[in-house]
């Protein structure tokens, strides 16, 4: 094999090597999270306690508070974002990161999804996405 054959798979492979984790590791939530939603049958009104911001370099931690048969439960999740455009009349400036959820602020209602039954599992159903803030 030539040299110029071996630079380019050694860069290819730091290329798509990463890629390929990524798209895997992304994969991988996405289908446990799914799984999650379809154990999970039973749902109630919970409200946010806390959103916990730990920094620029870790996500922020969303805390809600939910009952169950009269029993108190929390909940903590990376809080997922979605892109949204800044706009200039109708031309696009820029992106701006928002919550996949309505409203973080303290007390505002999401809603959970927990297992029948352990009602200690559950995810925030509208906290759904790739990306986290």
């Amino acid at each position: 094999m030539s040299d110029g054959v071996m630079i380019f798979l050694i860069y290819m492979l730091a290329i798509v090597l990463p890629v390929l984790i990524v798209f895997f590791v992304v994969v991988l939530k996405k289908k446990i999270r799914n799984k999650k939603k379809k154990l999970y049958t039973e749902e109630t009104t919970g409200r946010v306690v806390e959103l916990i911001d730990r920094g620029v370099d870790f996500p922020s931690l969303l805390c809600v508070a939910y009952e169950v048969n009269g029993i108190h439960y929390e909940i903590k999740e990376s809080l997922k974002l979605k892109s949204e455009a800044i706009k200039l009349g109708l031309i696009p400036i820029g992106q701006i990161k928002v919550p996949m959820i309505d409203s973080v602020e303290k007390g505002a209602p999401v809603t959970v999804r927990y297992s029948k039954e352990n009602p200690k599992n559950a995810i925030i159903l509208e906290n759904e996405g790739v990306i986290t803030g």
